[in-house]
């Protein structure tokens, strides 16, 4: 733990627009707003009004996470509400006098500060009536970015990415502070931060609002994350300098050890670089705590708030893992609370998509790191209730040794896999606790006399543990847009093409959950580190093969999420993870394996050279035929893998593949082929899998963005011809001149 104080007394890409095609309207949102940018400042000729809080669902917490200082009853993490009640009473503890309150907040799920924040210092609470403003880089439901240690050592000291030359002062951080008062060539102005550049308004609000502007990560940017501002009790006339303000402030970074030390540590210098510049003719104090447990910051805000009175102001800024916490509700809970669990009881909540979004992209993160969620079971009455059965999603999870004394209310956290959960619909998530002996024995008997033993519980919460900050720079190469599979499951794959805005388009092709055909998902998913988040795969169906396809037909299903990490590039020794979470309407069960590899190779993965016609890759489509279409891989070896997505002439899905050849412009598979006899999920049987010829198919590209497509069928699909055209255009692979 690092605490430098100082006393001072003197008298901060467009991407490509995809149709409708493969992707249900809804996958578009994602585009779209991907490209709304909030608007900053004040309307013309309006006054200026408070920003209320972006209110966090009432069953979610959001978490700073600070150094385990390994004390006994001391904890090393603390909830929003409890982080904001403790400021306000340290406040009143000390008079309750103070100018105004700045809260600043770059972690994980840091915006669900901001609504505790306004419930403190609001109408009916501690602190009422106190002025204040609030920033956070992220919602109450979303990861924050920082640039990850290699790009820090690799960038830091460099101007305009030339080496050697520049301010040596830039040191890069988390992207949002990075915008507000670093000194960062990456902000999207290439400009220092508001505060740090000298154009800071002097008006803390418009400032935060125009740092979310000039955020690598924000709307404006790589569109990964969305700062939040909001203000009280005319907090939005807050000034950095007001005539007579004394000013006092708290720095404090928390646990990071995760593979983003230097950015944080950066984060805490460039905000006090900023705040010394800004506050240089002003009596100041700055309290720059990294790495700190915290008591740590618990002291450093008492000394703060004894030196508070009327003309000081006091600001707050945090950096460092976040963490969530999801309480689980009641009236859903059958036989839970405040009784004895006398037979099996059931538990059903949800988990927001930005929750799964921190656990997998800490999985994803170079290196991998595993999150540390656990369900915690506060305990009323223990009786023998350690040798029980917990299941999560029908997970067994272990109960911990038990450390209180007997009698004792206690917390039981048992440690969940970040797989465990699901996301999707409401309720997905189910708790099962299975007493060891079945009901009817234990009606008769007492709690002290049950043989199985007793439980009260009086709540339950599913808590992430500490998320890191996901990064900010590129990860997943050109040579990555690839087939995947897993070989102990031959006969199923991923189709993964990645684009230049971050984005990826993912194909999963399968059986159905009966056996009796084929099935087949896309969607319209985000590079997140080596892997890749779907929250919204579709499974279209309804429409008739050949002639007799309209696009009217076409039931385009929500079937669920996606999450797929990515092996290395181009080694099969080095495997990857796909999760598959569907709908529970759907019927399909969770599908996850931890040994994917990589089938393909488009592209050289460390020099980008592929073949000539490597160009010609990505998914095409007939506009007569919205709802089906082909994905086409010309490979390093000259050979080219087709794949095509439709359905039978009865509706159902359908999809065939086939390697084919180019000879100038004409692509041609003579032996396309469809397979049969296997299923979806646990039943899926590589062995029982039976491949059957299908047709031919000829491929002619009339230019880099269309071809005309003739097939015949040998398996009764007659033949016909498609005018296609590109749907994608895949990361670093461009048509040849």
């Amino acid at each position: 733990m690092q605490v430098t104080q100082d006393n001072q007394r003197c008298d901060a890409d467009p991407g490509d627009h995809f149709p409708d095609k493969f992707f249900d309207p809804v996958l578009l949102l994602l585009c779209i707003v991907f490209l709304l940018v909030p608007v900053t400042g004040f309307p013309e000729n309006e006054p200026p009004t408070d920003i209320p809080a972006p209110v966090q669902d009432g069953i979610r917490h959001s978490k700073i996470i600070a150094v385990d200082d390994d004390i006994k009853d001391t904890p090393d993490e603390i909830r929003d509400d409890e982080l904001l009640n403790l400021i306000c009473n340290k406040i009143n503890e000390n008079g309750g006098k103070v100018k105004d309150v700045k809260l600043m907040v770059n972690s994980c799920f840091g915006g669900g500060l901001l609504d505790d924040m306004e419930r403190v210092f609001g109408v009916g609470g501690a602190c009422e009536g106190v002025p204040w403003v609030g920033g956070s880089a992220s919602e109450a439901s979303k990861p924050a970015r920082a640039w990850k240690d290699n790009t820090v050592i690799k960038f830091d000291g460099v101007k305009n990415g030339n080496s050697n030359e520049g301010s040596v002062d830039e040191k890069l951080g988390s992207t949002w502070t990075d915008a507000l008062a670093g000194n960062s060539h990456f902000n999207k102005d290439g400009q220092a931060g508001v505060i740090r550049n000298g154009s800071a308004s002097n008006n803390v609000l418009e400032d935060l609002q125009a740092a979310g502007q000039k955020d690598a990560m924000g709307p404006n940017g790589f569109k990964r994350e969305e700062p939040q501002v909001a203000t009280g009790n005319n907090g939005f006339d807050i000034q950095w300098n007001m005539e007579g303000a004394k000013h006092e402030a708290v720095l404090f970074s928390g646990d990071f050890k995760r593979g983003e030390e230097l950015a944080l540590n950066n984060s805490i210098d460039n905000m006090e670089a900023a705040l010394q510049a800004t506050w240089k003719n002003t009596p100041h104090n700055i309290q720059s705590i990294k790495e700190g447990t915290l008591q740590n910051f618990i002291d450093a805000l008492e000394t703060a708030a004894k030196r508070l009175d009327e003309n000081t102001q006091l600001l707050l800024y945090f950096t460092a893992h976040g963490g969530k916490l999801s309480d689980s509700k009641k009236p859903r809970c059958i036989g839970f609370y405040d009784t004895d669990i006398l037979e099996t009881a059931n538990c059903a909540f949800d988990v927001d998509d930005g929750w799964f979004d921190g656990l997998f992209g800490n999985y994803f993160s170079t290196p991998s790191v595993l999150p540390e969620a656990t369900l915690d079971l506060h305990i009323e009455v223990c009786n023998g209730c350690e040798a029980w059965s917990y299941l999560l999603n029908g997970f067994p999870l272990e109960f911990p040794t038990i450390s209180s004394l007997p009698g004792e209310p206690f917390t039981a956290h048992l440690p969940v896999e970040y797989y465990q959960l699901r996301p999707g619909s409401l309720d997905a998530n189910v708790v099962e606790i299975i007493p060891p002996l079945p009901a009817t024995n234990l009606l008769a008997h007492s709690n002290a006399l049950i043989p199985g033993g007793s439980l009260v519980l009086s709540d339950m919460d599913i808590d992430s543990g500490p998320i890191s900050q996901l990064m900010g720079s590129q990860v997943l190469l050109p040579g990555q847009s690839a087939a995947f599979y897993d070989i102990d499951r031959d006969g199923e794959g991923v189709f993964v093409e990645l684009l230049d805005n971050g984005l990826a388009v993912v194909y999963m092709f399968s059986h159905n959950r009966d056996g009796t055909g084929q099935s087949w998902m896309t969607g319209l998913g985000r590079q997140e580190g080596n892997g890749i988040l779907v929250h919204e795969l579709q499974m279209p169906s309804g429409a008739n093969f050949g002639t007799g396809f309209d696009p009217a037909d076409v039931v385009r299903t929500d079937f669920g999420s996606l999450f797929l990490r990515l092996p290395a590039c181009g080694a099969s020794d080095v495997p990857g993870s796909l999760f598959i979470y569907p709908e529970t309407a759907t019927n399909y069960e969770d599908l996850q394996s931890f040994n994917y590899t990589q089938l393909d190779l488009l592209v050289d993965c460390d020099t980008g050279a592929g073949s000539v016609n490597a160009g010609w890759s990505g998914s095409y489509y007939d506009p007569s035929h919205d709802g089906e279409g082909m994905i086409v891989q010309v490979l390093t070896n000259e050979l080219v893998v087709v794949m095509w997505f439709t359905y039978d002439s009865n509706g159902n899905q359908m999809w065939m593949q086939g390697i084919g050849t180019i000879v100038g412009n004409t692509l041609t598979i003579d032996n396309l082929n469809t397979t049969s006899g296997t299923m979806w999920g646990s039943g899926f049987d590589p062995s029982a899998t039976q491949t059957s010829p299908w047709g031919t198919l000829t491929m002619v590209f009339n230019s880099c963005g269309q071809a005309t497509v003739n097939y015949v069928s040998s398996a009764g699909f007659g033949s016909g011809t498609f005018d296609m055209i590109r749907l994608t255009q895949l990361m670093g692979i461009t048509c040849a001149e």
